[in-house]
């Protein structure tokens, strides 16, 4: 794959991705290259390539004589989901603490700060992204990115109610304080709490 190829890839990923959480392309909807094409301004080859990667994700699913579709939201996956949160999770807080610098830190400080005046359900994504970058660890980062993905698409597709802005701002600096403090199990700590506080509320809407 040449440079220009892997870019446009990645760009096509970021964009059917994107949609995909943001249930701009709603579960079950055909992803149809030609509707792609025109809607996003992309390439055939590179929507391939990006489909491919989101079908690894099960963020979209082939249905064979069908074409590809959106993966639908399933429930079920709830217990599932978070489970593998909690776990990769008490990982990332270690890897975090060994890895991160103060750049890492500020730039975690700056996305906090932002859930004022942005959308949270996106920022708060953004912000556990982030973290799963400041692991160091790329297998550790993609697990966590992909596992965000889908709880955010469990939110959005049952309408939870979601936690008020100063609640997420609050949570958010809390996590950024223990970072920068290295403490491991006060990191690990303040991120758990704030899964677990998601999965209450998820769990609560359905």
């Amino acid at each position: 794959m040449t440079e220009r190829t892997e870019l446009a890839s990645t760009k096509a990923y970021r964009r059917i991705r994107n949609a995909i959480i943001a249930m701009e392309l709603q579960p079950g909807e055909p992803l149809r290259e030609s509707d792609l094409i025109d809607r996003f301004d992309l390439k055939r080859m590179a929507i391939r390539e990006a489909t491919a990667r989101l079908i690894r994700e099960h963020l979209v699913v082939m249905r064979p004589g069908f074409g590809s579709h959106v993966a639908e939201v399933r429930l079920t996956d709830v217990g599932d989901i978070f489970e593998a949160r909690e776990h990769t999770e008490r990982l990332a807080a270690r890897l975090v603490v060994r890895n991160s610098d103060s750049g890492d830190i500020e730039a975690l400080s700056n996305l906090a700060e932002k859930t004022d005046t942005h959308p949270h359900f996106e920022v708060d994504l953004a912000f556990h992204n982030q973290v799963a970058n400041m692991t160091g660890n790329r297998f550790v980062s993609n697990t966590l990115e992909t596992l965000y993905a889908h709880s955010l698409r469990m939110f959005k597709a049952t309408k939870s109610h979601w936690r008020s802005r100063e609640q997420v701002v609050a949570s958010h600096r809390h996590i950024v304080r223990t970072v920068s403090g290295g403490d491991v199990e006060e990191v690990e700590r303040a991120i758990l709490e704030h899964t677990d506080e998601a999965k209450e509320l998820l769990l609560d809407s359905i």
